[in-house]
């Protein structure tokens, strides 16, 4: 009993999503956390409204529901989590006969002191140590693969005018996610962050460390990182989503 109490409610999670410039928003995001044992998933959706929309919300309520039927930190589970959602989202492309239909996905399972996430194209999961960010997601998308290649440089991902060409996504024959091991003991006051591009694309990585290391709390961070980019984006803006986890 002692050792299940140690990790009672061990993650301080906080959720924002907004439509920000358009008519609908495409996002979508679903969690659950039992004591020691959470699961985070953030989805993108492409293909216009009806497409992208309920290709995210799919994908965010399978890899979840998936996660939750057996849930054991393996890559190999996270990887059937998005494979199982892959499918769902083709059998609706061809009820529904929109090619367009696809999305984003960025997972994280974190059980007592080990995390493991997995992503497919440019939604990212950031993880802070320390109160600085010690991982991030490499983008599966055309200019991240510029940068990688040193053709432009890491800030000039931010507003390129390919940015939304991405080379991976669900809604495809072949899902290919990537799954990284956290490398270092999760601890008390290590933070994640799952965020879509329309939010990432407004803030800087260096402000929201800034931001986590006058917080205490996932709301507060959170909300200080919303404010910043309300005060950047533009009228006709993306959708934006984004979870903050503080593990306690």
């Amino acid at each position: 009993m002692a050792l299940f109490d140690k990790f009672l409610n061990r993650f301080d999670t906080a959720v924002f999503s907004d439509q920000g410039g358009r008519t609908s928003n495409q996002d979508a995001y679903a969690y659950k956390v039992q004591g020691w044992l959470g699961c985070w998933v953030l989805c993108d959706g492409l293909g216009g409204h009806q497409g992208g929309e309920l290709a995210a919300k799919l994908a965010a309520e399978e890899c979840l529901r998936t996660f939750w039927q057996n849930p054991v930190l393996e890559p190999e589970s996270l990887r059937n989590c998005m494979k199982t959602a892959n499918r769902l989202i083709n059998t609706q492309r061809r009820i529904s006969l929109n090619k367009l239909m696809s999305t984003t996905v960025a997972m994280l399972s974190i059980c007592k002191s080990h995390a493991l996430w997995a992503h497919v194209g440019d939604s990212r999961l950031y993880y802070f140590k320390n109160k600085k960010v010690f991982r991030q997601t490499a983008d599966h998308s055309l200019t991240f693969k510029l940068m990688q290649i040193g053709e432009i440089q890491p800030e000039e991902i931010r507003g390129h005018t390919d940015r939304n060409r991405l080379l991976r996504v669900l809604g495809t024959e072949e899902v290919r996610p990537e799954i990284e091991n956290c490398p270092y003991t999760v601890e008390s006051n290590q933070a994640f962050l799952l965020c879509t591009d329309g939010f990432w694309e407004y803030i800087y990585e260096n402000e929201m460390e800034t931001l986590l290391a006058t917080t205490q709390n996932a709301q507060t961070w959170l909300s200080k990182m919303v404010e910043t980019i309300a005060q950047r984006q533009s009228q006709s803006a993306d959708n934006y989503t984004a979870i903050a986890v503080i593990v306690k």
